[in-house]
């Protein structure tokens, strides 16, 4: 038996230790890919840059700033590949997060919108290459840090932004805001003194065009906000069940990205299975016949299949 055991016992080492570097391997994989990920993101936002700039709609003068940020920034992740991955929770220390927010009011307080833009969307396209195990800690450190000073300001700066009249100002803040609703702590966050930000949201997913960019961040936060179940009456107040039944029917003649369909029936399903929205329905034959409607969309390929 003892010389059973004592052959054995260097397999069971070995397997260990395989499964030690196997681990490894792995997280330098996902680092690696998720470094890969970011340089492909600032590639993106240099072409857009660059349509700006053929489209003369491009606000910043100073190019060569513009430049020699991306560089840094290729730099930092190029860095990162060639040593194959690091430590991702660096990009979201609470250093970080502050050094944004004040780079956010001081562009706030300069009325620098495409300074507005690029904090925003830095904090944005970070929080996308962060390793999905470590998302909820990133809103948290988010929430803890203010980033959008809702608890000091009492919301006021953040309507504020979402006034704006520039469309990549409102698609970057759009998707910023659906970041945090994607944990129930940053719903919390986003309506702890009043429901003014879900409602302002609303009134921008109806300004929006179908298709538009804005249009899917804005479903995306508005149905991870739904899943609140105290939030429903905003969305009855501002008949999104009418809305979304009219949304959903457009995209049998209209070309509507996917990302919103999903979430647009996500949200409507949502809001129908509360009790306030049975008891609208049973009292409005006519948004109930457009609910009806909706729901034979759900099965595409059923009269082709008979």
């Amino acid at each position: 038996m003892y010389r059973m055991w004592e052959n054995e016992f260097p397999k069971i080492t070995r397997e260990n230790k395989l499964e030690k570097d196997l681990e490894i391997t792995n997280k330098k994989l996902n680092s690696t890919l998720q470094s890969a990920r970011q340089i492909f993101s600032i590639a993106v936002n240099c072409i857009q840059k660059l349509s700006d700039i053929r489209d003369n709609n491009y606000l910043d003068t100073d190019i060569a700033s513009s430049i020699e940020k991306f560089k840094v920034q290729l730099g930092k992740y190029h860095k990162i590949l060639l040593t194959e991955g690091t430590d991702r929770r660096e990009m979201f220390t609470e250093a970080v997060i502050l050094e944004h927010k004040k780079k956010l009011l001081a562009a706030k307080e300069q009325n620098n919108i495409e300074a507005q833009i690029e904090v925003i969307m830095s904090l944005r396209v970070n929080a996308l290459q962060i390793l999905p195990e470590l998302r909820r800690s990133l809103v948290n450190e988010l929430i803890r840090n203010d980033i959008l000073l809702i608890t000091a300001n009492k919301k006021t700066f953040t309507l504020e932004l979402l006034a704006t009249v520039s469309h990549a100002l409102k698609h970057a803040l759009c998707a910023l805001i659906s970041i945090l609703a994607s944990t129930s702590k940053g719903v919390d966050y986003l309506v702890e003194d009043g429901n003014e930000i879900v409602q302002r949201m609303i009134e921008i997913l109806k300004e929006q065009e179908d298709g538009s960019v804005t249009q899917r961040f804005s479903i995306a936060a508005l149905q991870k906000i739904s899943i609140k179940g105290t939030l429903i009456e905003v969305f009855l107040k501002n008949k999104m069940i009418d809305w979304l039944a009219k949304f959903l029917e457009r995209s049998l003649s209209k070309d509507i990205h996917v990302f919103a369909l999903d979430f647009g029936s996500a949200l409507l399903a949502n809001i129908l299975h509360s009790k306030a929205a049975i008891e609208e329905l049973e009292q409005n034959t006519i948004l109930t016949k457009s609910v009806s409607f909706v729901n034979t969309l759900d099965h595409p390929k059923s009269t082709s299949a008979a």
